[in-house]
C-alpha cells in the first residue's frame, strides 16, 4: 500500500484511486462505534472498489466471486451481502433498524478481505470495468447474478 500512496497522479490508476478512497471509509468504519455507522462506512469501502449496477446485486456477486472459490460458499456470501446491503439500505434511509456487532464483525472481515484481494490484483484491475469484466467471464457469474437478483427483489417487498 505504501508504494501506492507514493505514486504521482499520473501513474495512478482509477482502481488505485478507488483503494485509497476504500481505506478512507474502512478506517472511518473500524472506529466506530455505534455499529450502524460502522455498517454505512464498511458498505461504502466495498461499494468504492467494485462499483456496478444494480449496487447491492453487483457488490454481492463481485465480492462472493473475489473472496470465495466453492459454489455453496458463493451463494451464501452473494446472500449475507445482499442482506447486509439492505441492512445499509434501511439504516441509511429509514432508520428503524440496526446493525448488530456480528453484522460489523463479519462486515469488516469481508470488506478488509475484498481490500486485500483487489489490491493485490490492482494490476488485472486498472478500472471497476475492468473488474467486472473480469467477473463477468467467471463461470458462477451468471448463478449468482440471479441468486442476488432475487434475494434483493424478496427483501425489497418484504419477503
Amino acid at each position: 500500500m505504501s508504494d501506492l500512496l507514493q505514486k504521482r497522479d499520473a501513474k495512478i490508476t482509477s482502481m488505485e484511486i478507488s483503494l485509497i478512497r476504500s481505506m478512507h471509509w474502512l478506517g472511518n468504519g473500524i472506529t466506530q462505534v455505534d455499529p450502524s455507522n460502522a455498517l454505512l462506512n464498511l458498505i461504502t469501502a466495498a461499494e468504492v472498489i467494485v462499483g456496478g449496477d444494480p449496487m447491492a446485486e453487483a457488490l454481492a456477486v463481485r465480492t462472493a466471486l473475489l473472496l470465495e472459490s466453492d459454489i455453496d460458499e458463493q451463494q451464501a456470501l452473494c446472500k449475507r451481502i445482499v442482506l447486509l446491503y439492505h441492512l445499509r439500505s434501511v439504516v441509511s434511509h429509514n432508520g428503524g433498524l440496526e446493525a448488530t456487532e456480528s453484522d460489523v464483525e463479519e462486515l469488516t472481515r469481508r470488506s478488509l478481505a475484498l481490500f486485500h484481494v483487489v489490491l493485490e490484483r490492482r494490476g488485472s484491475f486498472p478500472t471497476k470495468r475492468s473488474l467486472g469484466n473480469y467477473c463477468r467471464r467467471l463461470p458462477n457469474e451468471p448463478c449468482l447474478r440471479a441468486l442476488a437478483s432475487t434475494v434483493n427483489a424478496e427483501l425489497r417487498e418484504g419477503r
